[in-house]
């Protein structure tokens, strides 16, 4: 069985025929003011309570153009003559839970707009994500079969990169591989195997 002793990283080391210190209160330093506590490794440090804290709301996501123009009404309520008061901004990020960098780009972008029609909505709606890669199936049946034999050849007949051309033959039913296992090069004797 072994005993467990408190002891406290701020004292100088114990000697042999020193008393190890043995009662479980905390060490007060006696030659400063009275009950003053040292850091003691055995105490649990007392953390503040989350209640005294907002919860923080992280979003990745982009703003959808509803979600834009009622920040951009909140922020028109607090407003006088196109001027925010103090404090507007945070408090309106705080509210929608986005950044303050969102909040004064959308106070930006309603302030640049001419003709007296306020846009805040994004740009993204039309003109945004990976450009897709069309390929016309009459393209296809247009190139003679030779030059559709294997998956190269037809890349190079269309146009396309070889790796997009197979993406799609996997993704769509209408495009079918084929093989053929008759090899027309191969002798009779061979042929028997």
């Amino acid at each position: 069985m072994s005993l467990s002793h408190n002891f406290d990283l701020n004292l100088p080391p114990v000697e042999d025929n020193q008393e190890i210190f043995q009662n479980d209160e905390a060490y007060t330093e006696e030659e400063g003011s009275n009950n003053v506590h040292l850091f003691d490794l055995n105490i649990p440090l007392e953390d503040d309570s989350e209640e005294d804290h907002p919860p923080i709301i992280k979003r990745t996501n982009m703003l959808s153009n509803e979600e834009r123009r009622l920040v951009y009404l909140a922020l028109l309520r607090r407003s006088t003559n196109k001027k925010l008061r103090q404090g507007t901004i945070p408090d309106i990020a705080q509210l929608f839970s986005i950044s303050k960098h969102t909040v004064s780009c959308i106070w930006k972008q309603s302030k640049n707009t001419r003709d007296g029609v306020v846009d805040v909505s994004h740009h993204k709606t039309k003109n945004c994500g990976r450009k897709r890669i069309t390929i016309d199936r009459e393209q296809f049946k247009s190139i003679p079969l030779s030059k559709r034999t294997t998956i190269r050849s037809l890349a190079c007949a269309t146009d396309v990169s070889k790796s997009a051309l197979h993406r799609k033959v996997q993704s769509d039913d209408d495009i079918r591989r084929h093989t053929n296992p008759v090899k027309p090069l191969l002798k009779d004797a061979n042929k028997k195997a």
